[in-house]
């Protein structure tokens, strides 16, 4: 399998083989890398969003035997006012931003070139720590609020009408703090628990833990194919020493939930680990951890995860 993955020191491609060895592994830019947004559904084109600069940066793979499976085709500056961001998600020509350090959820249209804002819970300033977004319907997105470790994280359930703008239908707190990443897969919500170093499943409409599956670090990033769960996990390290800690990626089978393998992504030509993982995404297949938007419709009233949800 192929994946781009970012860390808190490089972006790099990074092929598996079938018994998930690491083949290949290049690293395409240096440097604090965080979102990657799949502009293609067969995995030819990708973006990322640099930190500080609100640089766009398009790659594009076009001759699979060079060197470098992927190459930058083009890069411009998103207009607007950004800080500390994190997952970003293409979607309509567009692409959707955790503009974390407004505590907002951003929709730059590739088309006007302009931006649409929302403030979570009204705060203008990093409060809910927005670290993630996960389009998963028809102008539906998820976003995970990490809350900072103050208290529990919570999910935000969002619709967005080009015309009339974003409007919450639903938020509701996780047993979890310093959560990262969200998915759902048919009733069951995926997320990465990730000071605890866990990868959590709920059932969204019961409530019931159904698998909390331990790693030996943090883990934040993730990707689902048809077959597998594919979250990146990091030792444990401060702020300053995240650009040479060990990542890793842990494959996750999506219909047994057993672990099949832990791939150390620091065994590389670098001299250094590879550094903290922020981000996975899948290049070879469908990566509907990225958006889903043929999921089935959300049933609001039947989500009973989190005792004290708040219905908007």
């Amino acid at each position: 399998m192929l994946f781009v993955v970012s860390t808190h020191s490089v972006l790099a491609e990074v092929k598996t083989n079938e018994i998930w060895d690491v083949d290949h592994l290049k690293v395409l830019a240096t440097d604090h890398h965080y979102g990657i947004a799949l502009t293609s559904s067969n995995g030819r084109d990708f973006i990322t969003m640099v930190r500080e600069s609100n640089l766009i940066t398009t790659y594009h793979k076009s001759d699979p035997h060079s060197e470098f499976m992927y190459k930058k085709s083009g890069s411009f500056v998103c207009n607007g006012e950004y800080d500390d961001i994190h997952q970003i998600a293409y979607y309509d020509n567009g692409v959707y931003i955790s503009n974390t350090g407004f505590n907002s959820v951003d929709y730059f249209s590739f088309d006007t070139l302009s931006a649409e804002r929302f403030f979570l819970n009204g705060f203008q300033e990093d409060v809910n720590h927005v670290n993630s977004v996960y389009p998963c319907g028809s102008n539906l997105l998820m976003i995970m609020l990490n809350n900072r470790g103050t208290k529990q994280s919570e999910v935000a359930l969002i619709k967005r009408n080009p015309r009339t703008g974003f409007e919450v239908v639903k938020q509701f707190p996780l047993p979890d703090k310093e959560c990262h990443n969200v998915f759902l897969d048919g009733k069951v919500l995926v997320y990465n628990a990730s000071k605890n170093g866990n990868l959590v499943f709920f059932n969204l409409y019961t409530g019931e833990e159904i698998r909390r599956i331990s790693f030996p670090g943090y883990t934040k990033g993730l990707s689902v194919t048809r077959e597998y769960y594919i979250t990146g996990y990091s030792e444990i390290a401060s702020r300053d020493n995240r650009r040479n800690s060990q990542g890793y990626l842990a494959i996750i089978n999506r219909k047994t939930l057993d672990v099949e393998s832990c791939i150390n992504l620091s065994r590389s030509p670098f001299d250094h680990h590879i550094g903290n993982v922020n981000e996975v995404r899948c290049l070879s297949e469908r990566d509907y951890g990225h958006s889903y938007l043929e999921i089935e419709s959300i049933n609001l009233k039947r989500i009973e995860l989190g005792s004290n949800e708040i219905q908007i």
